[in-house]
C-alpha cells in the first residue's frame, strides 16, 4: 500500500496520510489526519520530504513577529509514529527577502538531508548574514551548524526590493547530490544594484570553497539547483526588460570544477522564460523552458555529460499562441532519453 503525504497549515500543522490500495489501483482507500506540531507564531515553508523506508520528514518554519525563523523538522516512521521535533538552528534565521531566502531542506534519494538558512549577526552597528547548515543521514540525528559561505556585510535599510544595493543575499538554493555531496546556488545584490549569482559544491560540509561569480542580473526573477546523480546543475533567469536569456553552469565531479556560464536560450523580446533542469539517463540532461508572454512557447534543450557539450538547438514543444500565456511550471521525466 503507497502512502502519499500531504500537509495541512490551520492554527497547527497537520499531515494527512493517503493510502492508495496498490499501483493498479490508484484511488485514495484512506485518509488520516495526523498533528504535526502545535504552532507558537506562524508556520510556513512547510513540506514533506519522502525518505527511504516509508519514512517521511515533515519540516517547517515557525516565525516570530521580529521576522526571525526557526526551523523544525520531525520524522515519521513507517507505521505514522513521530519522532521529537528538532529545531535546527540555535540562533534565529533570517529572511530578506521572503521565499527566495527561506530556510531550506533538502534530501537525496539515500535520504541523506541538507539544511540551511541565513544568520543575521549584528556586531558594533555592522550587519553582516551568513548561510549557515546542518547534515543528516537519517533524519534523527544532526551535525553540528557549520558555515556554507563567509559573512555578507549588509548595509542597506531597505531592502523589500531586487534592485536595492548592499542588502546581502536575496536568493539561495541548496541541494545534496547521491553521493552525499552538497551544492549551493546564492544570489547577492552589489554595489551596482545588480544581482550576482554564484555557486560553491564541497563533499566535506565544514569545508567549503569559495563562491564562484557565475553572473549578474538587472532584475533577479527565477533560479534553481537541481542534484544529479553526481554533481549539479544550475540556471537562473537573465531578464534586461528587452531581452530575457537563460544562463545555466554545471558541476563536474570529476574534475571538481564547475564549467563556464553557458546561454541555452535567448530571446530578443520583452518576455519572461522559466527553465527546469531534468536528468533523463547517465549522460543526458534536458532543460525545459517556458516563455510566459508573446514568443518561445515551450520548449527543451538537451545537454551530453559525456561530452560536456549542448546535444543540439533548442527544440519547440508547444509553440507561442497569441493571448496564451505560460505561467510557472515543473518537469518531472518518465522512462529514459
Amino acid at each position: 500500500m503507497k502512502k502519499l503525504f500531504v500537509l495541512l497549515l490551520t492554527a497547527a500543522l497537520f499531515t494527512s496520510t493517503l493510502s492508495a490500495a496498490g499501483a493498479s489501483t490508484p484511488a485514495i482507500s484512506d485518509v488520516k489526519r495526523i498533528l504535526v506540531a502545535k504552532i507558537n507564531g506562524v508556520a510556513g515553508f512547510s513540506e514533506t520530504i519522502p525518505l527511504p523506508g516509508n519514512r517521511n520528514l515533515v519540516t517547517w518554519s515557525e516565525e516570530r513577529p521580529n521576522g526571525a525563523f526557526w526551523v523544525k523538522t520531525r520524522l515519521l516512521d513507517s507505521k505514522d509514529r513521530f519522532g521529537k521535533v528538532i529545531t535546527l538552528n540555535k540562533v534565529a534565521a533570517h529572511s530578506p527577502f521572503f521565499n527566495d531566502t527561506a530556510p531550506k531542506v533538502a534530501a537525496n534519494k539515500k535520504g541523506q538531508l541538507f539544511a540551511a538558512w541565513i544568520k543575521r549577526t549584528v556586531r558594533n552597528s555592522v550587519t553582516t548574514d551568513q548561510i549557515v547548515g546542518r547534515t543528516s543521514k537519517n533524519g534523527t540525528t544532526w551535525s553540528k551548524e557549520f558555515a556554507v559561505t563567509k559573512p555578507l556585510k549588509v548595509t542597506a535599510r531597505n531592502c523589500q526590493d531586487f534592485t536595492a544595493a548592499n542588502c546581502g543575499y536575496s536568493d539561495f538554493k541548496i541541494a545534496v547530490d547521491d553521493s552525499g555531496r552538497l551544492g549551493v546556488l546564492v544570489g547577492s545584490s552589489s554595489v551596482s544594484r545588480k544581482i550576482d549569482f554564484r555557486v560553491a559544491a564541497t563533499k566535506k560540509s565544514t569545508k567549503w570553497p569559495s563562491l564562484r561569480l557565475l553572473g549578474s542580473v538587472r532584475d533577479q526573477r527565477t533560479s534553481e539547483i537541481v542534484a544529479l546523480v553526481s554533481g549539479f546543475a544550475v540556471s537562473y533567469m537573465d531578464y534586461t526588460g528587452e531581452s530575457c536569456a537563460s544562463r545555466v553552469a554545471l558541476f563536474n565531479p570529476k574534475t571538481s570544477k564547475w564549467t563556464r556560464t553557458l546561454t541555452a536560450q535567448n530571446i530578443t523580446v520583452n518576455t519572461v522564460v522559466y527553465s527546469r533542469w531534468i536528468q533523463r539517463d547517465a549522460n543526458t540532461l534536458s532543460l525545459v523552458l517556458n516563455s510566459e508572454l508573446e514568443k518561445g512557447g515551450i520548449s527543451i534543450r538537451d545537454y551530453n555529460l559525456k561530452t560536456n557539450k549542448w546535444s543540439g538547438a533548442v527544440r519547440t514543444l508547444v509553440p507561442s499562441e497569441e493571448k496564451v500565456v505560460f505561467q510557472r511550471f515543473e518537469v518531472a521525466s518518465r522512462g529514459t532519453a
